[in-house]
């Protein structure tokens, strides 16, 4: 029987971060590997890092979660762990991915109108999350 939170477990999530970083720095490759780093695993706040000058690009307080099935991720919980990291001037957002599949985001609806550019109150339907293709996030946010 496989331990749910094993060795394997952490290595995937692991890859699935450096495969993040990855994404970005192709995203912009205006942007270097130090302003783009993968938190060690373990370690408290947020799965990526990033720098002064890929917050100006891309505002994004990540959390990253690879899952074999996408039933087995909860994404109101791990919404709640990014906006319990995320600073006040970022977007909190969800990055996963099941296996063979396309990584996706999660984020809620007023978090895409402020990367968007529309400016909106706090108040307006949080509780809303929006999915969308990881890469089509990257896009919207000018990257290639």
């Amino acid at each position: 029987m496989k331990r749910k939170n094993g060795r394997g477990s952490k290595d995937k999530g692991k890859a699935f971060e450096r495969e993040i970083v990855a994404s970005i720095l192709e995203a912009f490759p205006q942007l270097s590997e130090h302003d783009i780093l993968a938190r060690s695993m373990g370690d408290p706040g947020l799965d990526i890092i990033l720098s002064k000058a890929a917050r100006v690009i891309m505002p994004l307080a990540i959390e990253a979660k690879r899952v074999n099935r996408l039933e087995n991720l909860n994404i109101k919980k791990a919404m709640a762990q990014a906006k319990a990291n995320c600073p006040p001037e970022l977007v909190p957002v969800v990055v996963y991915r099941e296996d063979r599949h396309e990584a996706m985001v999660s984020l809620q609806i007023i978090g895409l109108m402020r990367l968007l550019g529309i400016n909106v109150s706090d108040e307006s339907r949080p509780e809303i999350l929006v999915a969308l293709g990881w890469a089509d996030l990257l896009s919207l946010l000018g990257g290639k």
